[in-house]
């Protein structure tokens, strides 16, 4: 929503969120984009009034992300230890946010390395603030906490694919 505000596509915005879990069953509830009303109240009204509907009828008590949210968001299964990703893009800013403190020091850094071949040399990397990149060794620099860049250009426009040795 904050996205879809502050670049709207009339002014030539084109935002696209892809959306990934390793469970088909949270993905599932994901695309339905219907929650109980009372979890709404965290929402700003200006949002909810933008880019929620409110159900009616048999769907009383629902809410469901509107068309043009519900348009910006594409879901797809990913497992992060799988090597390599599927075709999912290249990305301005990637969110792998309390995820990485599943994964060992050597799993970890595999999966920030995989995340690099997707990140666009000039994107953003948000992680959790209880996950760091210490000892990974890859070509970032922290931005401010939890937030990571890549260190210059790269050319081609793709980081070099991390050696497993």
């Amino acid at each position: 929503m904050v996205l879809l505000q502050r670049f709207p596509r009339a002014s030539g915005w084109d935002v696209q969120v892809v959306a990934s879990d390793l469970s088909t069953k949270v993905l599932d509830r994901a695309r339905a984009a219907t929650w109980a009303i009372g979890k709404a109240q965290s929402i700003p009204v200006g949002y909810r009034q933008s880019y929620m509907l409110k159900g009616s009828g048999p769907h009383i008590g629902l809410m469901k992300a509107g068309p043009e949210l519900r348009a910006a968001v594409t879901f797809q299964r990913l497992n992060l230890a799988q090597d390599p990703y599927p075709q999912i893009g290249e990305f301005d800013v990637i969110f792998c946010r309390n995820v990485l403190i599943y994964f060992d020091p050597e799993g970890r850094a595999k999966v920030i390395g995989r995340l690099l071949q997707h990140l666009k040399p000039t994107g953003y990397l948000f992680l959790g603030h209880a996950e760091g990149l210490t000892g990974a060794g890859h070509p970032l620099r922290s931005v401010t906490p939890s937030v990571y860049a890549p260190i210059g250009r790269v050319t081609g426009g793709h980081w070099p694919a991390r050696s497993s040795a």
